[in-house]
């Protein structure tokens, strides 16, 4: 499990999923990237821009300008995300999480959630392994 980062305005708690999932067993699966905004501090240039990323790509799989922006599906997750997904129905947080519909073994991987304002950033990765079914042995 990723630590905690902090500074500033914002807290990075953790990042939250399944270590493993198998190919076709679920119809959906939520990363989500926990962190915390002081309410003091919810002024334009300090609320957070979240962005997730995969395998160590420089270019976001998502982005998500809090509060009013609307999600953006990048990259690999183009078109594989649910972008009405709440993870919460705090206006600062509730977009922080991905909801990637009908997961698949090439999103396997490290995912990297990343919470930034002007004055910090913070992130936190942890791998997700989608497996396939292994084969029933052949019978000679």
């Amino acid at each position: 499990m990723a630590s905690v980062a902090e500074a500033g305005a914002m807290k990075l708690n953790t990042v939250n999923f399944p270590d493993a999932i198998r190919n076709g067993s679920v119809s959906e699966v939520v990363l989500d990237c926990e962190y915390s905004v002081d309410k003091k501090d919810t002024l334009p240039g300090k609320l957070p821009v979240v962005k997730w990323f995969f395998n160590g790509d420089p270019q976001p799989v998502y982005q998500w300008i809090a509060p009013d922006q609307k999600p953006q599906d990048l990259g690999v997750l183009k078109g594989r995300l649910n972008l009405e997904y709440r993870a919460s129905q705090d206006r600062n947080t509730m977009h922080r999480a991905l909801q990637i519909v009908n997961p698949t073994t090439e999103l396997s991987g490290e995912y990297m959630c990343q919470i930034s304002t002007f004055d910090e950033e913070h992130t936190l990765s942890k791998k997700m392994i989608i497996f396939g079914e292994f084969p029933l042995h052949h019978q000679l």
